[in-house]
């Protein structure tokens, strides 16, 4: 049971890590026809949308009756609503290989993190496969040839992003209380809330 549930959640990390590589790539079209916050509120809009026909249809579930909602407000506020401004607007001021260098650091940020905040130091066979994994991002980047903006602005936003990216995975393991499905509920009305409101700022200004 353990070792199925192990094989399911490496297959599941795998899974993610290929949308958000998607994400990454349609991210740099997009914001060359559309501004960043409108980007943003058109992409966390629909998907709350979705989600509450999801909760509606009890296809999924949530509770938070008796639950401190300050942990799910800090990790909401850390991602999607910091990471996503920095993530965005970083990977708009620089270069496809710049900004894969720089957010291929996620897994040696949570790394720290996780080690400082939730008190686990990885084993020496996970920073050898985090390390190897940086590592083979950086070559693909140096292989492709690197053209850099040297934009200071786009470098600030994209380090901003990973570090609270790799904070809120941390925060994420805390909240144990709330379901995976309950914290990425109200990550995505935190994301729909406020980049809609940014975005008819910005249009409307």
């Amino acid at each position: 049971m353990v070792k199925n549930k192990m094989i399911i959640g490496h297959l599941c990390a795998i899974v993610c890590q290929v949308f958000f590589g998607f994400s990454y790539f349609f991210t740099k079209k997009s914001t060359g026809a559309v501004s960043a916050f409108t980007l943003l509120s058109w992409r966390f809009l629909i998907a709350f949308i979705f989600f509450n026909i999801c909760v509606l249809t009890h296809i999924v579930k949530v509770d938070f009756r008796g639950k401190s909602f300050l942990p799910l407000v800090q990790i909401a506020l850390l991602q999607p609503v910091i990471y996503y401004i920095g993530e965005t607007y970083g990977i708009s001021l620089t270069t496809t290989a710049e900004s894969g260098i720089i957010l291929a650091c996620f897994p040696i940020a949570t790394l720290i993190f996780s080690t400082i905040i939730l008190r686990e130091p990885p084993t020496k066979q996970q920073a050898t496969g985090i390390g190897t994994a940086a590592l083979g991002v950086i070559i693909i980047a140096l292989i492709k040839g690197i053209e850099a903006k040297f934009s200071f602005l786009g470098y600030a936003m994209l380090i901003m992003g990973v570090i609270t990216y790799s904070l809120c995975s941390v925060l994420c393991r805390k909240a144990a209380e709330f379901s995976s499905v309950e914290k990425t509920y109200v990550m995505t009305m935190f994301g729909a809330v406020a980049f809609t409101l940014m975005a008819l700022i910005e249009n409307a200004l």
